[in-house]
């Protein structure tokens, strides 16, 4: 079969296949905050803000505890934006357990600790990833935070993001 760019796709390589989600990663990611009580972005002298941009960089490796479960841990490092020019420096360590529904599809559930908007916080959540082409992955994640300080009692911020990592496997 021959296609308008050129290539004999019925004599060319079979397309590389996707990760197996094991070993080392690493990628960037970018999404929002939200804070509806305040507790965690309360503003730097330019007023609170329920929402804050999120980008920033990770750093994980997983291992295989059999063909389809994927246990591992992550560090992720980023910073929150406002409307007003109010930036934090936001750091996270979190473990992971996921599942490989499909070769290239990955659901997981993550738990974790860090520092969000400068406040000590726990995280729970989970998130999809998903192979594009061989080491590359797509990965949306939702997490939900609490304070550690005891202060404000449960889950009272969260953060969507959307990213794209690469796979050493």
């Amino acid at each position: 079969i021959w296609h308008f760019d050129g290539d004999d796709l019925e004599h060319s390589a079979p397309p590389p296949d996707p990760t197996d989600f094991v070993g080392p990663y690493a990628g960037l990611y970018s999404g929002a905050y939200v804070d509806p009580n305040y507790h965690f972005f309360t503003g730097d002298g330019h007023g609170l803000h329920e929402s804050n941009v999120a980008v920033g960089g990770l750093a994980g490796w997983s291992m295989a505890l059999n063909d389809s479960f994927r246990l591992g841990g992550e560090a992720q490092l980023g910073l929150g934006f406002d409307t007003s020019s109010d930036v934090s420096v936001d750091a996270l360590a979190l473990g992971h357990v996921g599942v490989v529904a499909m070769p290239g599809l990955m659901p997981y559930a993550a738990a974790g600790i860090g520092s969000i908007g400068s406040k000590g916080a726990y995280a729970l959540g989970g998130g999809l990833e998903y192979a594009l082409w061989g080491k590359n992955t797509l990965r949306g994640e939702a997490l939900a935070f609490g304070k550690l300080d005891g202060g404000d009692a449960g889950i009272s911020a969260g953060r969507v993001t959307f990213g794209t990592l690469f796979h050493f496997d």
